[in-house]
Order: C-alpha cells, then sequence, then structure tokens
C-alpha cells in the first residue's frame, strides 16, 4: 500500500510494486493499492481493510512533514491553483522555446518567494507536528500487525535539486525523527527504510524531483527484493 510514489505517475512503465508482482507471480501473489496523499491517519482506515496477508509493505511519499498552505490563495503560478494543498510540488514544464522557459522560470521564482512569504505569516508548514510522530507510527504499526506478522515501512525522500531551504529544513526534520523512531524499535517486526545511496540518484526522479521515474522504479524493484524481509519469502 503505497502514495502516489509508489505508483506509475507521470510514466507509462510498471511501477516498482508491478515490477515485483511480475518477477515473483510464481512464487507469491503481489497486490498493491495506491492512495494518493497518504499520509499516518489516513492509512488506519484503509488497513483496517485489508486481508490478512504474510508481509505487508508500506510507502509513504512526502505528504508526511511536507509544508502546505493553510490559506487559499486564488491565483495560479505554475499548473494548478495554490488552493491545492499539494500544488506547490507540482512541476514548471521546461518549455518548449526560449520564450516559454523564461516565462516557466518567472513563475518558479514567483511561486518560491510565495512560499515564503506565506512561511513567514505562518501559513506554510506541516500539517503534522513533529513530536507527533511517533505515537502516529505507533497507531500505524498496531494496525498493520493485525493484518500481517511482517512489515516493511519506506519513508520516501526526495531530490532536493528544486526545493527551497524551507522545504529541506522541515522535511529533513521529520526524516531525521522516524529514522531515530525506526532505530529505536527495530526489532519490532518492523523494517524501516528511508532510501539513500544509489536510490537518491537524480536519475530516480520525475521532473518534479518527487515521483519516480521509470529508472526510479525499476531501481526501487530491484533494492526492494533484496530487502531481507521480502526475500526470504520470495525466494
Amino acid at each position: 500500500m503505497g502514495s502516489s510514489i509508489a505508483s506509475r505517475f507521470g510514466i507509462d512503465e510498471p511501477s516498482w510494486p508491478e515490477l515485483l508482482a511480475e518477477k515473483y507471480k510464481r512464487v507469491a501473489e503481489v497486490t498493491s493499492e495506491i492512495q494518493y496523499g497518504l499520509t499516518y491517519n489516513r492509512v488506519i482506515p484503509l488497513l483496517s481493510e485489508v486481508p490478512r496477508v504474510e508481509l505487508l509493505v508500506l510507502h509513504f511519499g512526502i505528504a508526511v512533514g511536507w509544508p502546505v498552505s493553510f490559506r487559499k490563495v486564488d491565483i495560479k503560478l505554475g499548473t494548478t491553483p495554490l488552493k491545492n494543498e499539494y500544488a506547490y510540488h507540482q512541476p514548471i514544464g521546461k518549455g518548449r522555446s526560449v520564450k516559454s522557459r523564461i516565462k516557466n522560470r518567472i513563475k518558479f521564482r514567483a511561486r518560491n518567494l510565495l512560499k515564503y512569504l506565506l512561511f513567514m505569516t505562518g501559513q506554510y508548514r506541516p500539517r503534522v507536528n513533529a513530536g507527533d510522530l511517533e505515537d502516529q507510527i505507533n497507531a500505524v504499526i498496531s494496525v498493520a500487525h493485525s493484518r500481517a506478522k511482517e512489515i516493511v515501512w519506506i519513508q520516501h525522500v526526495p531530490a532536493w535539486s528544486m526545493r527551497t531551504f524551507v522545504e529541506r529544513w522541515y522535511y529533513e526534520r521529520y526524516v531525521k525523527r522516524i529514522r531515530w523512531f525506526a532505530e529505536k524499535n527495530a526489532n519490532r517486526g518492523v523494517t524501516f527504510i528511508i532510501p539513500e545511496g544509489s536510490l537518491v540518484d537524480a536519475q530516480n526522479y520525475a521532473l518534479d524531483t518527487t515521483h519516480l521515474s521509470a529508472r526510479g522504479h525499476r531501481e526501487y524493484a530491484e533494492f526492494m527484493s533484496q530487502v531481507e524481509a521480502i526475500r526470504k519469502l520470495l525466494v
């Protein structure tokens, strides 16, 4: 179960769950469910409907810990209205001409400036307090363990090349806390994965520097097939 990070978002090739399903179709039934904007609170009622399985993989995107706008700004800067809470993460196309590329670059700069202005007025911040993460993760693990004995938890990390200081500062803070919690609870039947190394190579991301490219999905599928909890079940 995962957010749009685990889907075919923006590509015409299989996602990493689909690649695993095809690779191991003779030894296991691999199914996936995608929920856009998946957070820890949103996943709990979904997990309660999952049938009992041998292994449950959860792939969370940046909806957890990423700042969003608390003010409805009814203008367009980029591809979607800013009144959409995730509009800030939409890519601005490169453009087919010099004029369009300049126009898109201006939109990109203006959108980032607006983020800083909203941040300084307290209107651009994560919905979840970092101090509440442990309680939320505990709740997810509790429900997930009622559906599966083994759990693999992936906390996605975006590329940082097009991100503002505010976004990097907030999300890295959350990731550090999640990593600390993972190390603290390593023996609870949960394998925590925070991508690093070759998995966060720039070529593994789409233009929005958040979702995975076709290559990124292939890299994830190969990496996941080597995770001990998955390997001992499928090999």
